[in-house]
């Protein structure tokens, strides 16, 4: 890809992204962290590294019936997802945004 010459590779934008998410989410209780998308964004000359987690909440589950005594519930934890945007000539953290 001619576009990217002079940019930082794709995997030193992953590793930039998760170093960052990893200061800004140290002391939060965060699980099963995991790559969900990366993007080269042209009009900025960004990287924008998606990255999803457990939060460590959940919320219950059940079909229509559960209040009827049909069925029963669950519990599945609350996926969160935040964007990471990186400059993509030098790695600098630009901002992180809700996916």
């Amino acid at each position: 890809m001619d576009t990217l010459q002079g940019r930082i590779s794709p995997k030193r934008a992953i590793d930039e992204a998760f170093k960052t998410f990893r200061d800004f989410f140290s002391g939060v209780r965060t699980m099963h962290i995991l790559l969900e998308g990366l993007e080269y964004l042209e009009v900025g000359d960004e990287w924008r590294v998606t990255i999803g987690f457990d939060s460590g909440r959940s919320k219950e589950t059940g079909g229509p019936f559960v209040s009827a005594g049909l069925g029963q519930k669950t519990s599945e934890p609350i996926r969160e997802l935040r964007s990471i945007y990186l400059n993509a000539k030098d790695g600098a953290f630009l901002r992180m945004d809700p996916a």
